[in-house]
């Protein structure tokens, strides 16, 4: 064999060093690929969180809960009031009709409340309130309107800063007054009390209590309601 042959073949890699190399460049390939996947992960999971949405499923979670607690605590209040009313009168002594209804499912006001219409109004254009408008609700015990006879008496009292509180309005509805107020239409149904403001009221903006207490000609109920209410004078 000539010197150039040994040359050629020594020079010419064998099995194993190609084997070998091979592996080398599978392992950098190898630990490559795991070093992208390495830092995929960490760019992923280090990313900015996505708050806002998290936020806005919290606030929806909450409305949900607050309306859920509103529903079962005016469920509760109609519940309670319907106790009242009915430990205050058993109601008519005559027995329901039809069978299957008890004499506490008959309707019967055990609520009285002012619609949110209610408030003072100015009649004459001159930027000063001079009227009291009440939209007053008679309620069943399942928070309907139910159409009632009785009498009804206003109380409107003003609390100056320094002082006694002042009654400025004392009004009286019989039956007859009372029946005359009910309306129902377009603003939905209700009982309209209307009564002048006295003079004595400061002028500029104040606020006045108003009570309202209604007694029941069926069973002998009485149910007042009150709410702060504000003037411009």
């Amino acid at each position: 064999m000539s010197d150039r042959s040994l040359i050629h073949l020594h020079e010419q890699p064998t099995t194993r060093d190609n084997a070998a190399r091979r592996g080398f460049s599978f392992s950098r390939l190898v630990h490559a690929f795991t070093l992208a996947l390495l830092l995929s992960c960490l760019t992923s999971c280090s990313g900015p969180k996505n708050f806002l949405n998290s936020n806005d499923d919290l606030r929806r979670e909450n409305l949900a809960l607050k309306r859920k607690a509103e529903e079962l605590q005016k469920l509760l209040d109609q519940r309670l009031k319907q106790i009242e009313a009915m430990e205050q009168s058993p109601g008519p002594a005559t027995k329901p009709a039809v069978t299957g209804v008890r004499p506490m499912d008959l309707p019967r006001v055990v609520d009285v409340s002012f619609d949110s219409f209610t408030g003072t109004i100015d009649t004459n254009s001159d930027d000063i309130d001079d009227t009291l408008r009440l939209y007053v609700l008679t309620l069943d015990q399942l928070g309907r309107f139910l159409p009632v006879a009785g009498k009804a008496t206003v109380q409107v009292v003003y609390i100056p800063e320094e002082g006694a509180p002042i009654e400025v309005i004392h009004w009286n509805y019989d039956p007859a007054a009372l029946n005359a107020a009910y309306r129902t239409g377009i603003g939905g149904t209700h009982y309209t009390l209307e009564m002048p403001l006295p003079d004595t009221l400061p002028k500029g903006k104040s606020s006045v209590t108003v009570k309202l207490t209604f007694t029941d000609a069926t069973t002998g109920t009485t149910l007042s309601h009150e709410q702060t209410i504000p003037v411009k004078r």
